[in-house]
């Protein structure tokens, strides 16, 4: 394990090169790079001369989101300690388009509970403020 423990309280290693993967980072390392591929991906689509009304919303946010998905992987790649709060409104911004989508008939909620664990994993994880402190 690479983290020694202090009396009662562990403290982490995070001197290495991949201490912002290791552990349950990887996981929203991944869920990062995959949420910046699809919006991205959306944003390359389509013309948005072409459109109108709420498609042409659609698009503002997902070219909007591009670009904060490359701000926050900047972020985390330079270990900033504002990285768990930029992640926690990533994450709010994506329960309101998943409530927005079930909404309008376009989706389900059962990401909703996934992304609540994340939000409160940065918001309380130690090992988040071990890491992130530049």
């Amino acid at each position: 394990m690479n983290h020694e423990t202090s009396g009662s309280r562990p403290e982490f290693k995070t001197d290495f090169r991949y201490a912002v993967v290791a552990g349950w980072l990887i996981l929203p390392a991944l869920y990062l790079l995959f949420s910046l591929f699809m919006v991205s991906s959306v944003v390359l689509s389509f013309n948005p001369l072409e459109m109108s009304g709420q498609d042409l919303w659609v698009y503002i946010i997902y070219l909007s989101l591009t670009f904060y998905y490359l701000f926050v992987i900047l972020s985390w790649v330079q270990r900033k300690k504002r990285l768990p709060l930029l992640m926690i409104i990533a994450y709010l911004v994506e329960i309101l388009l998943t409530l927005y989508a079930w909404f309008v008939g376009a989706g389900g909620l059962l990401g909703i509970g996934i992304l609540m664990v994340w939000i409160l994993y940065f918001a309380s994880s130690r090992r988040v403020k071990a890491t992130f402190i530049r």
